[in-house]
């Protein structure tokens, strides 16, 4: 019987609570309409425009797998996929299409997650991501 279990990034965090969040925004989250109609919601229009714009970014190749269409494809993408949407295209994706609020609140995830996945976290920063994590909670 095994003692613990690691926590797998990839896959809790980018596959699990992004592609949540992006149904959350987009609406589709929850079965009940009405609890889809909150402030930090964009319309159906923007997100099938973020997932054009999407699908046109040239990324580096270092960065994985190329951008697809988020908004036709999202049930398809991969972990890497997802982490790359949070960590580099997001923010300007959502920039102007998500009310302030919502975008501080994603501008705090992306920079906790950023420092949470390197290679190397010194202390100072454990206290930036803490802070962060909890500006995005009290979301």
């Amino acid at each position: 019987m095994p003692e613990s279990c690691p926590v797998d990034v990839m896959h809790l965090v980018f596959l699990g609570l992004v592609r949540d969040l992006c149904r959350l925004l987009n609406g589709t989250y929850f079965k009940t309409t009405e609890l889809n109609n909150h402030g930090g919601r964009i319309t159906e229009k923007q997100w099938k425009d973020i997932g054009i714009d999407m699908a046109k970014i040239e990324s580096p190749t270092s960065w994985g797998r190329y951008p697809r269409n988020i908004e036709k494809y999202i049930k398809s993408f991969k972990a890497e996929e997802l982490s790359n949407f949070l960590i580099h295209y997001s923010l300007p994706l959502l920039f102007n299409r998500v009310n302030q609020a919502t975008f501080k609140a994603w501008q705090s995830l992306v920079l906790a997650l950023s420092i949470s996945i390197s290679y190397e976290i010194r202390y100072e920063e454990v206290e930036l991501i803490q802070k962060h994590i909890l500006i995005f909670l009290h979301f």
